[in-house]
């Protein structure tokens, strides 16, 4: 097991900065640069957001059948 601990956040963020590149990246895919999971500016408010585990799709399947005989 792993764990990692920010003693200092706000100074982590002042000396950090994301790369403005990421950020055209994310506005180019429609997705938000700032705020939270969903990106609004709250902490509690988020809809829409993909909660897991999702179940697996066990068993054999046509592309890992084609992968076999392949």
């Amino acid at each position: 097991m792993a764990i990692q601990l920010i003693e200092a956040p706000l100074t982590a963020q002042q000396r950090n900065q994301v790369p403005q590149k990421l950020k055209d990246n994310c506005e180019a895919l429609g997705m938000p640069v700032s705020g939270n999971a969903v990106g609004l500016a709250s902490t509690t408010d988020l809809p829409g957001l993909t909660v897991g585990p999702f179940q697996q799709n066990l068993g054999w399947h046509a592309r890992g059948i084609g992968a076999m005989f392949g």
